[in-house]
């Protein structure tokens, strides 16, 4: 385990087990009277402090109702009476206590009968504020001894129960339930008149049903029970701070800063790193993070230990997050769903960019605040709120008692980019669930899907936190705020690194390392280590790179590495030759050999970082000898000599299968390859030495990696040899081509330039691509992807078009070492989750490559035009033509123009993300075209069919999201027709998206086959004469009234518009006396049917204007109402309803007379 030394103060939480508890503090009763009161005064529990929860317990013989009249600022939890009647009766309430409460000392309350009474007040200290009852529960019990109280369900850990029972006979006394410590008991006195109370509480560490608790009175008595659990306040239960300097996989080496002791493991490569700290603030920060899965570590997760309590009550975690890629699905945040049957937070898990909570044990019954595809069992942010290579604050808080989940989302400025919100049904992890590990960064190898490369988190997290109980709001923006002085720790150990034998002449130059881990694979980058070599005294400092060069000297052979430094390091220093792997500390300083200059006659030079295919800068090949007076460096060599170069490969340690460096003394020569630790092979270079015996020289290399280059040629007999220090070539450049669609056809990229571009494949949808990474000549380089920890290459997406819209990391655009083979690597597996055209820039996988940076490739041209892979529908309600009220009224008459159905209809990638890009010209579905959205009807009779109203669909995009409104109507049968019902579906299509299959369901409607009826009526023309005019319908046997009906719109006819007068005769002659200017018709004054019935009536045109006139209501604007009732004058297309008025006929009130004599 890394361990280090701390600067400044560390602070930990005090050790408070495994779940935080409440904590009683004491009680105090109410003064007591054998008389009655109307109220009773009760002083301050003993040790009371601002903060602390008082429960308020009031008890009367015989009260009244309700039993308290007054008890401001107090909460009621429970009042009742005994079922008997009212031989006693209580009441509980709660309050927290303020600064004023301490100050003012005591309670008062008021009954509203003045009785025998009695009050007590309980104080507890460490309670929820927010929900500090987390459950309750009363009952009467008839005379007994035994005071019931009835079991209850507590919903969180450690929840503190308070039994509480009033009972008459003020004499009495009582016993506290087993495993429950008394807090009062009291009575009143006044015999059967009195009042007696009991009160005790007891710890109930696990969530579940309490029992019944039973207290014993001394003499039996007509009783009432009461239980409460009060709900422990939110407290931390772990923190990771994850500022180790690295994790190895030893058992609890990720530490719980809580002290409560649920050190954690890092697995599968999970480490720290440092550098870009999550939040600052002043000279303090949030120090070292977590580093999960990136280029070369893959399936990596800090397990908790199996002791860490489940999350069966309220809970709450929280974390700062840093994702490269934050569009890549199942990125975990905290999980526990090793066997499916438990929760998660997550990134990106179904949307892009989004927070997801899931629990696979409860159903999320409404939601506000949240992304598509919230309900059931997951609740998500909507897309987009976390971006790219930025740190965000996530919090998740679960309320077991109002059962409601919350995920919030913030910035580094505070700024709260999401809040979501969900109520939910079931137990969060009920007995028998969220059985597996808890984990953070991924789901743990015991699972099968922690055994998938998805799964776990790519990128960083810092500063997890897990929290018994539901934080507010308040509790996560004071978290997000919490930084420290960092603490300043030592390496495992120093490396000193040496490129083979030195010389006595000079100085040798040497790589010092600071160690993070026992093999140096990974670096301390805390800085702030320096120091002293020996032989020679040169003095180093180590900063945040981790590593740093100097110089050793000798005069004498072998001399012993060695070093003197700050701060001190548990294992030591640790030595390594480059050239033959060896470990010891024993270095040979020879009189004569080579050495690699930056100028002629300089001192042995540390080559830096190269870039493959580029010719280096001109160094100096010395062969030198220590002079045998002076002891100073003389010439060894001076004019043409060949000496026998080679090259080593140290990382990758194998070479690719030809020689690919090149010396240029004068001439380009191709030297021999070694692999690491090998050094046999060389090929003879003519260089020229100077009288000072200097060989200008420049090298080119046609691959990457960490290479060493190596001299050797015998003189007289002596060998003469010299090493450069290992030193990185890396990429000239990485290249993409040859981008197709993965499935069938394989359709080639297009490289739209617009919206009106050719499209290529669907959001979310696989396609392909070759990456090559090239010397800065374009030649492959074959050992990339072959290193000790295999680098790989990040695809960076730049969005094109739409201008302003939303760029989606690309899925899989991390493509690990292992997929390159000769420096090339084919993928088949990117997708984009957007619409529109975008571009990819190819560059080092983890942006380092070997240490020595990021190289940044060839951007490609556009790639897309991207396209949605479908439709989705939410928040479908259809509304019929005709909904008077309950649905079981509502209807739309065949023909009717119309019904709506109202929708949100959503533009998504294949994984159901919204691709908010659509919109403006790159949403080719047209929403006021009826057509566009595949609109169809089951189960409708022969001859009807489904079509648009005159009204067309309105909508507009926003965001690939539109609300659309549609108006719709089916045409009448062939036959009359029973009230049917027609189920609505819609496909969308917008020509290019697939149509989905089955359709999405909009609702449905009852349609009613239906007709205007109109009948003669006949009366005096003394009185106004109303007629029969109603709305049928075909209930499949008969034509029925409708009087579901009062939404059709109707109006009085009139002269030449429905109403036929006829000429009238001569006064006193027989025929019609009636002309249009004595009567009038007129219908219901809303201007619509009134439970199907026009209300028409005809005024009464007076004495003398007896007659008719013929009626035909239009109903050419309404023909779902028409009915081939026959043709006549007037009503010549036999269509309309027709009748007639006749004044001056009316009718008996007998039904049959006769006379007999």
């Amino acid at each position: 385990m890394a361990k280090w030394l701390l600067a400044g103060c560390l602070c930990l939480l005090p050790a408070t087990g495994a779940w935080a508890a409440v904590t009683y503090v004491s009680s105090s009763v109410g003064s007591l009277s054998n008389s009655s009161v109307s109220s009773v005064q009760i002083n301050n529990p003993t040790g009371l402090v601002a903060g602390d929860l008082m429960v308020a317990f009031l008890a009367q013989n015989n009260p009244g109702s309700p039993i308290v009249s007054s008890a401001t600022g107090w909460t009621n939890v429970l009042s009742r009476t005994h079922a008997d009647g009212s031989t006693v009766g209580t009441s509980v309430y709660y309050r927290f206590a303020t600064a004023a409460d301490i100050s003012n000392g005591s309670f008062t309350f008021s009954f509203t009968s003045s009785r025998r009474s009695a009050g007590a007040i309980l104080a507890f200290r460490g309670v929820d504020t927010v929900t500090p009852i987390n459950a309750s529960g009363s009952q009467g019990n008839n005379a007994s001894t035994s005071l019931t109280a009835p079991s209850i369900t507590t919903v969180d850990n450690n929840a503190m129960l308070v039994s509480l029972y009033g009972f008459v006979q003020g004499s009495n006394s009582a016993t506290p339930p087993a495993g429950m410590t008394e807090a009062f008991d009291a009575a009143t006195g006044a015999g059967p008149n009195g009042v007696t109370i009991e009160g005790a509480y007891a710890v109930q560490a696990a969530v579940g049903a309490t029992g019944t608790r039973v207290a014993t009175a001394a003499a039996s008595s007509v009783n009432i029970g009461v239980l409460l659990a009060l709900s422990p306040a939110a407290t931390t239960l772990a923190e990771y701070r994850f500022d180790e300097l690295a994790w190895g996989g030893t058992a609890g080496e990720v530490l719980d800063s809580s002290g409560n002791g649920y050190n954690a493991t890092g697995f599968a490569g999970a480490t720290t790193t440092v550098g870009s700290p999550a939040y600052t603030s002043g000279s303090q920060n949030t120090c070292r993070y977590g580093y999960f899965d990136h280029v070369g570590v893959t399936h990596s997760y800090v397990q908790l230990p199996a002791s860490l309590p489940k999350m069966d009550g309220s809970y709450s975690v929280a974390a700062w997050i840093r994702s490269p890629s934050p569009g890549a699905q199942q990125q975990r945040i905290f999980a526990n769903d090793d066997n499916n049957d438990g929760w998660g937070l997550s990134l990106a898990d179904g949307t892009t960019g989004g927070i997801r909570l899931f629990n696979r044990n409860i159903n999320f019954t409404s939601t506000s605040g949240a992304g598509a595809g919230s309900g059931g069992l997951i609740l998500q942010t909507p897309n987009n709120v976390i971006a790219a290579n930025t740190w965000y604050y996530v919090a998740a808080t679960v309320n077991a008692v109002t059962r409601q989940a919350r995920i919030y989302v913030y910035d580094t400025a505070g700024s709260q980019r999401a809040l979501t919100t969900g109520t939910y049904t079931g137990a969060w992890c009920a007995s028998g669930t969220c059985t597996g590990a808890t984990a953070i960064g991924g789901e743990t190898s015991a699972s099968s899907e922690g055994q998938q490369a998805g799964f776990h988190f790519l990128g960083h997290i810092d500063e997890p936190r897990i929290y018994q109980g539901a934080l507010t709001q308040a509790m996560i923006q004071s978290l997000l705020t919490t930084v420290r002085t960092c603490p300043v720790g030592a390496p495992d150990h120093l490396q000193v690194e040496y490129p083979g034998d030195g010389l006595t002449c000079t100085p040798s130059a040497v790589t010092v390392k600071a160690c993070a881990n026992a093999d140096c694979s990974l670096l301390y980058t805390g800085g702030g280590v320096s120091g002293t070599l020996s032989p020679g005294g040169a003095s180093f400092a180590i900063g945040i790179a981790g590593f740093t060069t100097s110089t050793v000297s000798s005069t004498t052979s072998p001399a012993t590495l060695s070093a003197t430094y700050t701060p001190a390091t548990p294992n030591g220093l640790t030595c390594l030759n480059t050239v033959t792997n060896s470990t010891s500390c024993g270095m040979n300083f020879n009189n004569a050999g080579f050495l690699f200059a930056a100028a002629a006659d300089g001192i042995e030079a540390t080559i830096p970082t190269q870039v493959a295919g580029t010719a280096s800068g001109t160094y100096y090949l010395r062969a030198v000898r220590t002079g045998t007076t002076t002891r100073a460096c003389e010439a060894a060599l001076t004019g043409t000599q060949s000496v026998n170069l080679g090259y080593q490969c140290n990382n990758p340690t194998t070479c690719s299968g030809s020689n690919l460096m090149s010396v240029n003394g004068g001439a380009p020569t191709v030297i021999a390859r070694n692999d690491d630790g090998v050094l046999s092979n060389s090929i003879g270079v003519n260089l020229t030495f100077d009288i000072n015996g200097n060989a200008p020289l420049t090298l080119t290399y046609g691959d990457v990696g960490q290479v060493t280059l190596l001299a050797n040629k015998t003189v007289g007999g002596a060998p003469l040899t010299g090493a450069t220090n290992p030193f990185v070539v890396k990429p000239g450049g990485f290249v993409v081509s040859d981008i197709k669609q993965t499935a069938s056809p394989q359709l080639a990229n297009p490289a739209a330039g617009g919206a009106a571009g050719a499209r290529f494949v669907m959001a979310g949808e696989s396609f392909t691509a070759t990456v090559t990474v090239t010397t800065s000549g374009g030649v492959a380089t074959p050992n990339y992807g072959r290193e000790t920890q295999p680098e790989g290459v990040n695809l960076a997406t730049a969005l094109v078009l739409p201008a302003g819209g939303s760029n989606a990391t690309l899925t899989n655009g991390v493509i690990g070492g292992s997929s390159f083979t000769s420096g090339v690597a084919t993928v088949t597996n990117l997708s984009w989750g957007e619409v529109g055209i975008m571009t990819l820039t190819p560059r080092v996988g983890d942006g380092d490559y070997l240490g020595a940076g990021d190289v940044a490739g060839t951007t490609t041209g556009n790639v897309g035009r991207f396209y949605p892979a479908k439709f989705a529908i939410s928040a479908a309600s259809l509304t019929p033509a005709c909904a008077p009220g309950a649905p079981a009224t509502s209807f739309t008459y065949f023909g009717e123009d119309g019904f709506t159905t109202a929708f949100t209809l959503t533009a998504q990638n294949l994984t159901g993300g919204t691709t908010s890009n659509y919109r403006d010209a790159f949403a080719k579905l047209d929403l006021a075209l009826y057509g566009s959205y595949g609109f169809s009807a089951a189960t409708l009779p022969a001859g009807s069919s489904l079509s648009g109203s005159a009204t067309a669909p309105s909508g507009s995009w926003t965001n690939g999201e539109a609300t659309v409104a549609a108006k719709h109507q089916i045409s009448r049968p062939t036959d009359l027709t029973a009230p049917t019902s027609a189920a609505l579906t819609a496909a969308p299509n917008d020509g290019e998206v697939p149509v989905a299959s089955p359709a999405m369901a909009l609702g449905s409607t009852t349609l009613r086959y239906g007709r205007l009826q109109l009948l003669n009526a006949y009366g005096s023309e003394l009185l106004d004469l109303p007629l029969t005019l109603r709305a049928q319908y075909w209930n499949g046997s008969a034509w029925g009234m409708n009087s579901d009906d009062s939404c059709t719109a109707i109006s009085a006819p009139t002269s030449g518009s429905g109403l036929t007068f006829y000429p009238e005769v001569a006064t006193g002659a027989p025929g019609n006396h009636l002309s249009a200017a004595e009567t009038t018709a007129t219908v219901n004054v809303t201007g619509k049917l009134a439970s199907g019935d026009a209300g028409l009536r005809f005024s009464k045109p007076g004495s003398g204007n007896s007659g008719y006139v013929d009626i035909s209501i239009p109903l050419a604007a309404r023909p779902w109402l028409q009915f081939p009732w026959g043709i006549s004058v007037v009503n010549p297309t036999g269509l309309n309803p027709t009748g007639r008025a006749t004044f001056g006929i009316y009718r008996s009130r007998l039904i049959y007379s006769r006379e007999n004599y």
